[in-house]
């Protein structure tokens, strides 16, 4: 080629399709991301987030929704650490955490009977045969 300037258009650049074991990896790393920071987030965030990172690859938004929401499953079921909520469309949000209040939190799993060492003892101290 001589000194010419080659130029492309945003028509003419050609995305390479990703297989579907690369769409997930992308779309799992994304979302453990924004799990990991206890973001809130919908499918559309993630595409549009690998859209902006990965500009050379063929990203269709229903791929990237389905691979969504099959990789939020560990964390709706498994971990419980994720809310679901439809407003429209379909937002993962961080289950939110409860601090317990020192003034009114009892520690029910506490044994008034005494330590662990005196198993064979009930709680109101009697030897038990």
């Amino acid at each position: 080629m001589s000194d010419q300037t080659v130029s492309q258009t945003a028509s003419e650049i050609v995305r390479k399709s990703p297989t579907l074991d690369e769409l997930n990896d992308l779309v799992i790393a994304c979302v453990d991301a924004k799990v990991a920071a206890g973001e809130t987030f919908s499918a559309w965030n993630v595409t549009v987030l690998l859209r902006q990172e990965n500009q050379d690859v063929d990203l269709p938004h229903d791929h990237v929704k389905a691979a969504v929401h099959y990789a939020m499953v560990k964390h709706l079921a498994l971990a419980g650490n994720y809310l679901r909520t439809f407003r429209g469309f379909w937002l993962y949000e961080p289950v939110p955490v409860v601090e317990p209040d020192p003034e009114t939190d009892t520690d029910e799993d506490e044994d008034p009977g005494g330590d662990e060492e005196d198993a064979d003892v009930i709680d109101f101290g009697m030897p038990v045969d």
